[in-house]
């Protein structure tokens, strides 16, 4: 994952799943400290990463996610959102350690 300026609405960025072309996406919202929306748009359909950060205590958050597949071509993505799924914990734990690492730095 590369995000292409600041965390902030309207900053795009790139991902390069395992085995698959690079998707470019875009912070449609931004909640600082709250939530955001991550949106990669698709042949009339999107996918939309909902982030909810959820503080523990003054070190450590707790992160969910709520993805969803918009749009009028639905069926025909199917498949995709399967492979999507199987790397959906994988591809958080990536984006904690780099939260970590930020955070840290």
């Amino acid at each position: 994952m590369e995000l292409q300026g600041k965390f902030e609405q309207g900053s795009k960025g790139i991902t390069k799943p395992v085995g698959a072309d690079p998707n470019e996406w875009v912070l449609a919202e931004v909640i600082p400290g709250q939530s955001a929306i991550i949106r990669i748009t698709l042949p009339q359909a999107s996918i939309t990463f909902h982030w909810v950060f959820e503080p523990i205590t003054t070190a450590r958050s707790k992160i969910t996610q709520e993805v969803k597949l918009e749009g009028e071509k639905l069926d025909e993505y199917g498949a995709a959102m399967k492979t999507l799924k199987q790397g959906i914990k994988a591809g958080m734990n990536k984006l904690v350690t780099a939260i970590e690492k930020a955070y840290n730095s």
